[in-house]
């Protein structure tokens, strides 16, 4: 959809400019000759449908990332083991938090649905008006054959006109004009000359995109820009031979100009002598342009200028297309990721080992030190895509069940909640604004306390706690934790700032459990950093970069407690595979589904979670180190990826090796 969106806005801004250029070279009494002038306009609409497609091929660190992810919430914990050789078999239930209905209207559905209605409406008509020409083709009576060309009469036509079918090029003439010799002959030598420009070819393809494109505007400016091109330079290609008069030419058209004023009908994919355009009033004046083109002297001037304004034009759709691109895709920041290389080694080592033993198509982790903002190590792999470098800054992906804490956070902070709070979750199901919400757990829970919301990964009472907050709460929360334009991501080496949530009925749920809210990762470890370093939101550096606050996000007590909140997660709730033998640990899981991962051959069924995430740190008082883990599309047989079975270990991994590496004291004897 993005690509078509990016196609649409360049073929509307090479339209203007080429309409704009036009104008503007005829006031400055620059000329050039008509055919260059097709050349060039048909140049600029291939360019302005390509070019999308060409930066959408590239594989480069700029232009990478998987689509976002469209979230459901699933089962997070997974109570089987992982082993060297695989993932265990154990029977994990997974349910969609969605069942009744979507979390919102899909209105990228709608759309899409409409728009294949209309290209279907379109294209019937086309191809109902092309087996019309056939009929007329074959009822025909021939006149003559050169080759592929087949020149015939038809008394059901009033004006001439040329198409290519059935790898055949037809020239059909009315009955009407072989009356008078000089006006059949000069009839069939200027439709000729459209078969020798290709203009058929280009009419066929045209009317074909015209189908597809039919909402934009500039499809039919385009159309009307090549059409006029394509008769002015079969005008001039034959006015300028010795053998052809301008005076009969012009004459000749004149007549046939009045059939078609009369008989106002053209066929899909044909081109024609009068080049019929609907506005009678416009078909007139594009008459006289052509009268006089015919009869002016034929001196062109300054042709080097209409030339590089030529090239202009087409270097200034190809930059359009480029910032289309990068509109869609966001802006990446410049730079270099100066990382930990001890850290980034072990980083690097766990990760590849992990993608083996869970046969896992790619992953990431990071591991930043959350007094500081520092970044220590970013690994991440693409065993699929093989996609470079530190891609996963520049990944744009919804937070899923990793949202919950965040709100929980904003929600001590403006006294709405405390850990012992009890909440209401509806037995798992909550009608919210006419879109029903389910927890993962079949029946889900009565009622929670905060603290158990989160261990448990409750949706419902997630979005009872964001109820507390409101839309303004919400918007709040992701302000101060840095999310979206201006926010973390900002400034960093290779990184760019993720997509705030759409405003509207679902807003709070949609945050509350973390779909409909696009985050880059360095958004998701800064905003961590911020609720266990005693509440201050750091701007992330370099691993030897100076430490720089942003502001302070959590009073010293609501860090604490979130710490508590986070350590309960892993001892009682879904993330015990990161408890650690050596270390206090905390985090929180995420199991989610990535558009991107729902068609691979050996992943199977599309209803279950094929992402798989954790991020915590340790020591649990004194937190050292952060570190944020990501697994996609684990090889699971169909039950799913979960981020307490195959992020958490991974965590607890990571965690033990580098705090040993650092040097840091164990603080469980």
């Amino acid at each position: 959809m993005n690509l078509f969106l990016q196609m649409n806005l360049v073929l509307a801004i090479a339209g203007v400019l080429f309409a704009t250029s036009e104008k503007l070279l005829a006031l400055c009494n620059v000329r050039m000759g008509y055919v260059k002038i097709l050349r060039f306009a048909q140049v600029l609409f291939l360019a302005a449908l390509l070019v999308p497609f060409i930066l959408k091929a590239i594989p480069a660190q700029s232009m990478s990332g998987v689509p976002s992810a469209t979230f459901q919430a699933y089962a997070e914990g997974m109570e089987a083991p992982l082993s060297v050789k695989g993932i265990s078999q154990a029977p994990v239930e997974v349910i969609p938090a969605v069942q009744e209905s979507d979390f919102t209207p899909n209105y990228s559905f709608l759309l899409l649905s409409l728009w294949m209605v209309g290209c279907a409406y379109f294209l019937v008509r086309f191809f109902m008006s092309y087996n019309k020409v056939k009929r007329i083709l074959y009822a025909a009576t021939p006149l003559r054959q050169n080759g592929r060309i087949k020149i015939v009469a038809s008394g059901d036509v009033f004006v001439p006109f040329s198409v290519w079918l059935n790898r055949g090029m037809w020239i059909v003439i009315p009955e009407s004009l072989l009356v008078d010799k000089k006006d059949l002959d000069l009839a069939i030598k200027h439709e000729m000359q459209h078969h020798r420009q290709g203009d058929t070819w280009w009419t066929m393809g045209m009317e074909l995109l015209s189908c597809f494109f039919f909402i934009n505007p500039a499809m039919y400016l385009w159309k009307n820009i090549i059409t006029e091109y394509q008769e002015f330079s079969c005008d001039e290609s034959l006015t300028g031979q010795k053998k052809v008069s301008s005076q009969e030419y012009g004459s000749c058209l004149l007549r046939v100009a009045e059939a078609a004023l009369e008989h106002r009908e053209m066929y899909v994919g044909t081109t024609s002598m009068a080049a019929i355009i609907r506005d009678s009033h416009y078909f007139k004046k594009f008459l006289m342009r052509r009268i006089e083109m015919i009869t002016e002297e034929k001196s062109y001037r300054r042709n080097w200028i209409a030339i590089a304004a030529g090239s202009v034009m087409v270097v200034v759709s190809l930059t359009a297309a480029i910032a289309a691109e990068k509109l869609v895709r966001g802006s990446i920041n410049a730079g270099t990721v100066e990382v930990d290389k001890d850290v980034q080694k072990i980083a690097d080592d766990v990760l590849a080992r992990s993608l083996k033993s869970m046969k896992a198509t790619a992953g990431f982790i990071i591991v930043a030190e959350p007094a500081t903002g520092r970044i220590l190590a970013v690994a991440n792999m693409d065993l699929k895509k093989k996609r470079p470098g530190h891609w996963i800054l520049n990944e744009l992906m919804e937070t899923a069940s990793i949202a919950k804490p965040l709100v929980v956070a904003e929600a001590f902070e403006e006294g709405k909640t405390d850990l012992t709070t009890k909440h209401n979750c509806e037995n798992g199901k909550y009608n919210y604004n006419g879109t029903v919400y389910r927890d993962w757990k079949t029946d889900g829970w009565s009622s929670l306390t905060t603290s158990e919301a989160i261990e448990l990964s409750s949706n419902v009472c997630a979005i009872k706690i964001g109820e507390q907050l409101g839309e303004a709460g919400i918007e709040t929360m992701l302000d101060k934790f840095g999310f979206g334009a201006g926010g973390t991501a900002q400034n960093f080496p290779q990184a760019r700032p993720g997509e705030r949530p759409v405003k509207g009925p679902q807003l709070i749920p949609q945050v509350t459990s973390g779909f409909g809210f696009k985050s880059s990762a360095l958004e998701i470890v800064q905003a961590y950093g911020a609720l266990v370093n005693g509440g201050t939101l750091m701007e992330p550096v370099s691993h030897d970069g100076k430490a720089k606050s942003v502001r302070r996000v959590l009073s010293a007590d609501n860090s604490d407690k979130m710490r508590t909140l986070l350590q309960n997660a892993v001892l009682h709730g879904t993330g015990k595979k990161a408890q650690s033998d050596r270390y206090t640990t905390a985090g929180k899981t995420a199991s989610s589904l990535l558009n991107d991962f729902m068609n691979i051959e050996w992943y199977g069924t599309k209803k279950v979670a094929n992402y798989a995430g954790f991020i915590g740190f340790a020591p649990v008082n004194k937190p050292a180190i952060e570190v944020y883990v990501g697994i996609m599309n684990p090889n699971t047989d169909g039950t799913g990826a979960h981020g307490g079975g195959h992020a958490a270990p991974v965590f607890k991994e990571v965690i033990e090796s580098v705090l040993t590496h650092l040097k840091v004291a164990p603080d469980k004897i």
